[in-house]
């Protein structure tokens, strides 16, 4: 009997060794294997757009810069037309060969203006092949801040700028993404989608629905035949220099705005649903995956905490 235990156990072993071991090739497979951006050209760079929603600072304007870079026409969306106007100039002088238009849409507010967004798509002369949906994050003002403290108003545009933007503007455009095919989106999800974070409890809530939706989407894409016509490409962030985090501490998990938009166009064609763009992301990730569930509440309320007393700074700072 004792023998038979043994073997079992034996058997078990191996098993689960065996499967770690296909786990951590094929998870490391993702960052080693080329990108497939080059397919939703069309054929030719110049010939195809891309939209980037929130894509005036942070991580969106990391994805303009780098969408241009590889030969695409960009549509920028931002809610600050002045703004978007200077961006245009800028880039339009930097890369004279491609076109640059702006769309202003306030993502925040409680009447969405989608038909700003799907106005603008329609007048492109060139095919709409790519759609990064980006914005995201907090209104100003409240920043890891308590649920009871955020006032109605600000968890509705919270939602709404994270939530409903970008389910709405990927409703409203996948019916020309299907026309022109390949093409390909990209939504943006969060660290605090996967982890119960403490004073971000909405927004992480949101990042997990958004999480979600890209693996349900790409299931959907399957389950059409269109897997193959239409990717699907849900990119996990962790910390990244932004505007809003500039004067935070820097370390070995920080990537720059466009060290992350850079890292989740180079995993365009990888075949995942939800992938972690930058690979010191996932292997921050495969550290926390191993920590007990009661520590890991009490680091993850530490480091809100800093962040939290960071905020508050800044905010003294500002007035």
């Amino acid at each position: 009997m004792m023998e038979y235990t043994q073997t079992a156990l034996n058997c078990i072993g191996v098993g689960a060794i065996s499967y770690l071991a296909y786990s951590l090739i094929d998870n490391l497979s993702i960052y080693l294997t080329p990108s497939k951006l080059h397919r939703y050209h069309h054929g030719q760079p110049g010939s195809t757009w891309a939209l980037v929603t929130g894509g005036s600072d942070g991580i969106g304007r990391g994805f303009v810069n780098n969408l241009l870079a590889q030969g695409f026409n960009v549509l920028v969306h931002g809610r600050n037309k002045s703004k978007l106007d200077r961006i245009q100039s800028e880039l339009s002088s930097q890369y004279p060969h491609l076109s640059i238009r702006t769309v202003v849409s306030d993502a925040s507010a409680t009447e969405l203006d989608i038909e700003a967004v799907t106005t603008a798509v329609a007048a492109l002369p060139d095919p709409l092949t790519v759609l990064i949906n980006n914005v995201g994050g907090t209104p100003p003002g409240l920043d890891f801040s308590t649920v009871e403290a955020q006032p109605a108003s600000y968890l509705d545009a919270l939602i709404n700028m994270n939530l409903r933007f970008p389910a709405q503007v990927t409703h409203a455009l996948l019916p020309g993404l299907k026309t022109h095919t390949p093409s390909l989106i990209v939504n943006i999800g969060s660290v605090a989608g996967q982890l119960a974070m403490p004073y971000v409890s909405a927004y992480g809530a949101c990042k997990s629905f958004n999480n979600h939706f890209s693996r349900a989407l790409k299931a959907e894409m399957r389950a059409e035949g269109l897997a193959e016509r239409v990717e699907v490409l849900g990119v996990l962030v962790s910390k990244v220099i932004s505007a809003s985090t500039a004067e935070n501490r820097v370390d070995f998990f920080t990537a720059t705005s466009d060290q992350l938009a850079k890292a989740a166009l180079s995993r365009v064609g990888c075949g995942k649903a939800l992938v972690w763009a930058w690979w010191r992301h996932w292997v921050q990730n495969l550290g926390l995956a191993v920590v007990p569930e009661a520590l890991l509440e009490r680091i993850l309320a530490g480091v809100l905490s800093e962040q939290r007393e960071d905020e508050r700074q800044r905010n003294a700072k500002s007035q």
